[in-house]
Parts: structure tokens; sequence; C-alpha cells
């Protein structure tokens, strides 16, 4: 049994996932763990979470770190906690020394970095012996559970804005697509089809998936269908069925050359400057937000895509597979 799959297991008790994994941690990357620190002498009277990536790999995509994060937010809100999220001193696959979180979002608070290693009262976010965050929040449930699709929405957009840089990509690609009259058409292909990774969901495959966009075609005869694919050959099977009708952005870009030997974060296959990269990705996810249908695998860009839109389509289509064992 491989260490994902044993990972899968002791998720299903979170209590004995959190001991055996406060455990590992200690052992092997203690720095990671939970820390309370002081800074300095500022905001004595405040209690500040610092959020830092899960992980320090690399491997994480936007979404997942974005998810996460909100998951922070969430925690820091619930305990009085004032957060704010260091994407510059600790690495992401978007690192470039800068804090690029601010790239794509705002803060959720109006601290500034300098004012936060600066403070009395800090704590770092990390592992610990007991779940903090609600890891309930975010996860592929969302699709069929109105009341946690809206705590997620809110959760959201009562904390963080998109910078002033996605928002512009957003409504230059809006203006031409037309979004609002969009079938949102979103599944993944590459590493989750060759890799499957042990607890990510099961993604259709494209004659599958094709099969049910073709019932909203055929539903919505007006509509056109935006769609947010890396891979080239579904792509090439979903632009061949469906021709014009077939929107992307201006910018689109699509993994050709996949070996199926690691993660796509780790093949040097995507965009070398991590900042566009970045930015282009989610510019992609905001606007399947706004279309009018969805039809859909889970994976987490489309449960952020579907928390952002506030389950508000219209009309969907939600491919459930379960997971990867």
């Amino acid at each position: 049994m491989n260490k994902n799959k044993i990972k899968v297991l002791l998720e299903k008790n979170k209590k004995i996932y959190c001991f055996f994994r406060y455990i590992y941690v200690g052992v092997s990357n203690p720095s990671r763990l939970e820390k309370e620190k002081s800074y300095g002498e500022k905001n004595k009277d405040k209690h500040i979470l610092l959020i830092r990536p899960n992980t320090e790999d690399g491997i994480q995509g936007l979404m997942s770190l974005f998810i996460q994060t909100m998951r922070w937010v969430d925690y820091a809100k619930q305990n009085e906690m004032i957060p704010f999220i260091d994407f510059k001193n600790y690495k992401t696959q978007y690192a470039d020394g800068t804090n690029s979180w601010e790239y794509f979002f705002t803060q959720p608070s109006n601290l500034t970095l300098e004012e936060v290693y600066d403070s009395k009262n800090v704590t770092i976010s990390g592992t610990t012996l007991k779940p903090l965050v609600n890891e309930n929040l975010f996860k592929g449930n969302i699709f069929f559970d109105k009341d946690l699709c809206k705590n997620c929405y809110d959760i959201i957009w009562n904390n963080i804005r998109l910078s002033s840089a996605v928002e512009k990509i957003v409504a230059k690609e809006d203006d031409r697509i037309g979004i609002a009259n969009c079938i949102g058409a979103y599944l993944r292909g590459t590493d989750y089809i060759k890799l499957k990774p042990a607890g990510e969901y099961v993604q259709p495959e494209a004659e599958e998936f094709i099969e049910k966009l073709d019932e909203f075609v055929k539903k919505y005869p007006a509509a056109n269908i935006f769609l947010v694919t890396e891979d080239y050959s579904y792509y090439q099977k979903i632009k061949t069925a469906y021709k014009e009708k077939v929107k992307i952005v201006s910018f689109d870009s699509f993994v050709v050359n996949y070996d199926g030997k690691d993660y796509l974060s780790k093949t040097g296959l995507l965009n070398k400057n991590p900042r566009k990269r970045g930015m282009d990705y989610l510019a992609k996810i905001v606007l399947l937000s706004r279309c009018k249908y969805l039809v859909s695998s889970i994976t987490m860009g489309s449960i952020a895509a579907y928390s952002m839109n506030g389950g508000k389509y219209e009309d969907k289509i939600i491919f459930d597979k379960g997971v990867y064992q």
C-alpha cells in the first residue's frame, strides 16, 4: 500500500490522521508545525494569523492553494484572529520573491507584510495535533449542498476580492466571449487521467463528457460553450464536436506532449512565468464561475468556480465518479 492510499484511509478519521501527521511532520520537518511568534511591539491588542501554504513542495496548484487559504481565513474569523497571507517567505510554484498571493487576490485584512513581521502576537499556520480548519468547506459535496455552497461563497467574497490585474483580464475576455450566455465546460486530463492521484476525484473520459455536454447543447441551443481544460486532446475532440460554438480565452494554451511520468507542475510543460501562469488560470476559473450553465468534473478548479458562483448556475451537470484509490 503506497503512502497516498494510507493518507486516504487515515483521513477518514481526522483525529487519528492529525496525530500521525503531527508526529511525522515534527520529526521530518518541524518548521511546518504551527508556531506562536512575537516579532515586535506593534498590534499588542490584536492576534494575527499568518497564513502560509500547507506545503512547500511546489506541487500545489493555485486553486488548491486558494481553497486551503480560504479555510484558514474562515478559521481566523471564527477565532477572532486577523488573517494575513504570506506567499513571499514560503514557497509555492508561483514564488518569485514577492508576495505572490497579491497577484491574484487582495488580502483579507488591512495589514501589510512589514507590519505583521513587527507585531506582538502572531500565530503561523501549520500542522497541529487537532483539526483546526473546517475541511468540510470547499469539498466536492458543495455541488449538492446549497447551505455549504452559500457558506463557501460568503467566506470568499466577504473577505477578499480579485486583484485589479485579474479583473482587467476577466473583463477583456468577457467582452470578447460573452460569458453570461455560455455553458461552462470544465474537465481535467493529463496527470489526473494518467497518474490517478489517490484521493482526487475521478475524471470522465472525453467521450463521456461530450455525451452529457450534448444534452445541454440541445437544451440551450443559443448558448456557446466556454471550455476550460489543459489537455489538447480533449480540446480537439470537443472543438471537432461543436466547432464555432466552442469559446476559449485568447491566451489559452494546451499540454501536448505529456508523458504521464510526473505531475504537470514538475514537467516543465507549463508557462515558465509563474505570475502569468497563475493569473491566466485564475481568469479562466473566474470566467467559468460567471457562465449561465455548467457541465463539469470535480477538481479543486471546479470547486473554486462553483464557490465563487455561489451555486447560481441556472442548470448544471456534475460528474461525481468518486475518488481514485
